[in-house]
């Protein structure tokens, strides 16, 4: 069976550190996806994101088994290594999907998105948990080449529609969510609050 190294964290201190991603999530994701709305390449908004940080991430992922039992430094590393650059990619990778669908089949889309998520779910138990009691590093390796296998579907694959022209006046991320707190129709605060309470509920 696999050999597990730890160093000794508090079950406070291991769930702090397991937060750090939702921590992360909320100063990165949001800059992140305003400059992917914002970039015009040839390969289109979203894919240079992907591109960059889809093999930077993987690399960071089998990293954290392998540094396992190293100096704690260096196994933070590729822990936060893991976290930035998942986070690089992770919005503009999302943003496919409505950029790619019309508006009124948004929800099917989301909900074969959530069934394939539902199926990855799936193989990590069946198979990356054998592969974890064969050796931890398999089991992250197997992760990291389905992520890299996907990214690289949807970079061959997927043809970004054409973005429209980048405005110069555009509308910042802070200008945005002023503008919600202003209106005078609630909608939009009311959704953004029930998100909040679901991924608290879900996290917890």
């Amino acid at each position: 069976g696999a050999t597990i190294v730890g160093y000794g964290f508090s079950t406070a201190l291991t769930g702090f550190i397991m937060s750090l991603d939702n921590m992360a999530a909320l100063f990165i994701l949001p800059y992140i996806g305003a400059l992917s709305d914002r970039t015009r390449t040839r390969i289109g908004r979203r894919k240079p994101f992907i591109l960059v940080g889809a093999p930077l991430a993987a690399l960071a992922f089998i990293g954290i088994p392998l540094l396992a039992g190293a100096p704690l430094p260096l196994f933070m590393a590729a822990v936060f290594g893991t976290l930035l650059t998942m986070d690089f990619f992770r919005t503009p990778l999302i943003a496919l999907m409505p950029d790619l669908t019309p508006s009124p089949l948004r929800s099917q889309a989301n909900g074969v998105i959530n069934l394939m998520g539902g199926l990855g779910a799936v193989l990590a138990f069946l198979i990356g948990g054998r592969l974890f009691d064969y050796a931890p590093w398999a089991s992250f390796a197997f992760g990291a080449l389905l992520m890299l296998a996907a990214c690289a579907t949807v970079l061959i694959f997927v043809r970004e529609p054409v973005a429209p022209e980048a405005a110069d006046g555009e509308v910042g991320l802070l200008a945005a969510l002023r503008g919600v707190a202003r209106d005078p129709d609630r909608s939009a605060i009311a959704l953004l609050a029930a998100i909040f309470c679901w991924f608290l509920a879900y996290s917890a």
